[in-house]
Protein backbone atom coordinates (compact mmCIF):
# COMPACT_ATOMS: atom_id res chain seq x y z
CA UNK A 1 0.00 0.00 0.00
CA UNK A 2 0.90 3.46 -0.63
CA UNK A 3 1.08 6.12 1.94
CA UNK A 4 -0.26 9.50 1.29
CA UNK A 5 1.59 12.49 2.56
CA UNK A 6 -0.86 15.25 3.12
CA UNK A 7 1.90 17.72 3.99
CA UNK A 8 3.92 17.11 0.77
CA UNK A 9 2.40 20.14 -0.87
CA UNK A 10 3.56 22.37 1.96
CA UNK A 11 7.04 20.81 1.87
CA UNK A 12 7.35 21.46 -1.89
CA UNK A 13 6.20 25.05 -1.39
CA UNK A 14 8.74 25.53 1.41
CA UNK A 15 11.48 24.00 -0.73
CA UNK A 16 10.77 26.30 -3.72
CA UNK A 17 10.72 29.30 -1.38
CA UNK A 18 14.11 28.30 0.08
CA UNK A 19 15.48 27.90 -3.47
CA UNK A 20 14.27 31.40 -4.40
CA UNK A 21 15.85 32.87 -1.24
CA UNK A 22 19.15 31.12 -1.93
CA UNK A 23 19.15 32.28 -5.59
CA UNK A 24 18.32 35.85 -4.56
CA UNK A 25 21.05 35.83 -1.94
CA UNK A 26 23.58 34.56 -4.49
CA UNK A 27 22.61 37.29 -7.01
CA UNK A 28 22.70 40.04 -4.39
CA UNK A 29 26.05 38.74 -3.08
CA UNK A 30 27.50 38.70 -6.61
CA UNK A 31 26.34 42.29 -7.22
CA UNK A 32 27.77 43.42 -3.86
CA UNK A 33 31.09 41.64 -4.56
CA UNK A 34 31.26 43.22 -8.05
CA UNK A 35 30.57 46.68 -6.58
CA UNK A 36 33.24 46.21 -3.90
CA UNK A 37 35.75 44.98 -6.56
CA UNK A 38 35.08 48.00 -8.81
CA UNK A 39 35.40 50.30 -5.80
CA UNK A 40 38.75 48.78 -4.78
CA UNK A 41 40.11 48.95 -8.35
CA UNK A 42 39.08 52.60 -8.65
CA UNK A 43 40.60 53.33 -5.24
CA UNK A 44 43.93 51.77 -6.35
CA UNK A 45 43.88 53.77 -9.62
CA UNK A 46 43.18 56.98 -7.70
CA UNK A 47 46.12 56.28 -5.36
CA UNK A 48 48.44 55.67 -8.34
CA UNK A 49 47.30 58.89 -10.03
CA UNK A 50 47.84 60.84 -6.82
CA UNK A 51 51.39 59.46 -6.58
CA UNK A 52 52.06 60.42 -10.24
CA UNK A 53 50.70 63.92 -9.61
CA UNK A 54 52.93 64.28 -6.57
CA UNK A 55 56.02 63.15 -8.52
CA UNK A 56 55.23 65.53 -11.40
CA UNK A 57 54.67 68.42 -9.00
CA UNK A 58 58.05 67.73 -7.40
CA UNK A 59 59.67 67.77 -10.84
CA UNK A 60 57.94 71.01 -11.77
CA UNK A 61 59.03 72.66 -8.54
CA UNK A 62 62.57 71.33 -8.73
CA UNK A 63 64.94 74.32 -8.88
CA UNK A 64 67.26 73.05 -11.57
CA UNK A 65 64.36 71.85 -13.73
CA UNK A 66 64.31 75.18 -15.55
CA UNK A 67 68.06 74.97 -16.01
CA UNK A 68 67.70 71.43 -17.30
CA UNK A 69 65.02 72.49 -19.79
CA UNK A 70 67.21 75.38 -20.96
CA UNK A 71 70.23 73.07 -21.36
CA UNK A 72 68.16 70.60 -23.37
CA UNK A 73 66.97 73.45 -25.60
CA UNK A 74 70.55 74.59 -26.19
CA UNK A 75 71.66 71.07 -27.04
CA UNK A 76 68.75 70.67 -29.45
CA UNK A 77 69.70 73.90 -31.22
CA UNK A 78 73.33 72.75 -31.45
CA UNK A 79 72.14 69.39 -32.79
CA UNK A 80 70.00 71.14 -35.41
CA UNK A 81 72.96 73.28 -36.46
CA UNK A 82 75.23 70.23 -36.68
CA UNK A 83 72.63 68.41 -38.79
CA UNK A 84 72.54 71.39 -41.17
CA UNK A 85 76.36 71.36 -41.40
CA UNK A 86 76.26 67.62 -42.03
CA UNK A 87 73.75 68.08 -44.87
CA UNK A 88 75.96 70.77 -46.42
CA UNK A 89 79.04 68.54 -46.14
CA UNK A 90 77.18 65.59 -47.66
CA UNK A 91 76.23 67.83 -50.58
CA UNK A 92 79.82 68.92 -51.03
CA UNK A 93 80.99 65.32 -50.79
CA UNK A 94 78.52 64.34 -53.51
CA UNK A 95 79.77 67.13 -55.76
CA UNK A 96 83.37 66.08 -55.18
CA UNK A 97 82.63 62.41 -55.84
CA UNK A 98 80.64 63.16 -58.98
CA UNK A 99 83.16 65.63 -60.41
CA UNK A 100 86.41 64.13 -59.27
CA UNK A 101 88.51 64.34 -62.44
CA UNK A 102 91.66 64.96 -60.46
CA UNK A 103 93.62 61.80 -59.80
CA UNK A 104 97.09 60.35 -60.16
CA UNK A 105 96.47 59.22 -63.74
CA UNK A 106 95.61 62.80 -64.77
CA UNK A 107 98.74 64.17 -63.14
CA UNK A 108 100.93 61.57 -64.87
CA UNK A 109 99.26 62.34 -68.23
CA UNK A 110 99.94 66.07 -67.82
CA UNK A 111 103.53 65.41 -66.74
CA UNK A 112 104.13 63.28 -69.86
CA UNK A 113 102.96 66.12 -72.12
CA UNK A 114 105.46 68.70 -70.88
CA UNK A 115 108.41 69.25 -73.25
CA UNK A 116 111.90 69.71 -71.79
CA UNK A 117 111.94 73.44 -72.55
CA UNK A 118 108.70 74.10 -70.59
CA UNK A 119 108.75 74.79 -66.87
CA UNK A 120 105.50 74.88 -64.88
CA UNK A 121 105.08 77.75 -62.44
CA UNK A 122 101.74 76.66 -60.96
CA UNK A 123 98.81 74.36 -61.64
CA UNK A 124 95.21 74.98 -60.63
CA UNK A 125 92.64 72.21 -61.07
CA UNK A 126 88.93 72.25 -60.52
CA UNK A 127 86.15 69.94 -61.66
CA UNK A 128 85.80 71.66 -65.02
CA UNK A 129 89.19 72.98 -66.11
CA UNK A 130 92.96 72.87 -65.73
CA UNK A 131 94.78 76.22 -65.40
CA UNK A 132 98.55 76.37 -65.86
CA UNK A 133 101.14 79.12 -65.74
CA UNK A 134 104.38 78.11 -67.36
CA UNK A 135 107.50 79.41 -69.05
CA UNK A 136 109.44 78.19 -72.05
CA UNK A 137 112.60 79.00 -74.01
CA UNK A 138 110.80 78.78 -77.39
CA UNK A 139 107.42 79.31 -78.97
CA UNK A 140 107.71 75.88 -80.62
CA UNK A 141 107.80 74.13 -77.24
CA UNK A 142 104.61 76.04 -76.27
CA UNK A 143 102.90 74.76 -79.42
CA UNK A 144 104.24 71.26 -78.76
CA UNK A 145 102.86 71.42 -75.18
CA UNK A 146 99.42 72.46 -76.50
CA UNK A 147 99.49 69.66 -79.08
CA UNK A 148 100.52 67.07 -76.47
CA UNK A 149 97.67 68.16 -74.17
CA UNK A 150 95.17 67.73 -77.05
CA UNK A 151 96.53 64.26 -77.77
CA UNK A 152 95.75 63.06 -74.24
CA UNK A 153 92.03 63.11 -75.09
CA UNK A 154 91.21 64.48 -71.65
CA UNK A 155 90.38 68.00 -72.75
CA UNK A 156 87.58 69.45 -74.80
CA UNK A 157 89.40 72.69 -75.59
CA UNK A 158 92.85 74.10 -74.86
CA UNK A 159 93.67 77.82 -75.02
CA UNK A 160 97.08 79.42 -74.67
CA UNK A 161 96.69 82.91 -73.20
CA UNK A 162 99.01 85.83 -72.50
CA UNK A 163 102.29 84.81 -74.09
CA UNK A 164 104.88 87.33 -72.99
CA UNK A 165 108.65 87.27 -73.42
CA UNK A 166 111.43 88.51 -71.18
CA UNK A 167 115.08 87.89 -72.10
CA UNK A 168 114.35 84.91 -74.40
CA UNK A 169 111.96 83.30 -71.86
CA UNK A 170 108.31 83.10 -72.83
CA UNK A 171 105.70 83.09 -70.04
CA UNK A 172 102.21 81.84 -70.87
CA UNK A 173 98.91 80.72 -69.37
CA UNK A 174 97.00 77.60 -70.39
CA UNK A 175 93.30 77.03 -69.89
CA UNK A 176 92.21 73.47 -70.71
CA UNK A 177 88.54 72.52 -70.32
CA UNK A 178 87.92 68.88 -69.34
CA UNK A 179 85.64 66.73 -71.45
CA UNK A 180 82.34 65.79 -69.83
CA UNK A 181 82.86 62.46 -68.13
CA UNK A 182 79.86 60.30 -67.31
CA UNK A 183 79.81 58.00 -64.30
CA UNK A 184 79.30 54.98 -66.59
CA UNK A 185 82.81 55.16 -68.05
Amino acid sequence: MKDFNFFGYLLKKQKSRNTKIINGTIVISAVVIAMITVFLINLALIKNLEKDIEINEKLMNYESYDELVQEIGEKQSILTLLEQYNNILEGIEGIIENGDNINEELMVSINNTIPREVTLEYINLDGEALYLNASSTSRQSIAEFQHNLKDTGLFESIHINNISSEEEVFSFDVEAMFKEVSNNE
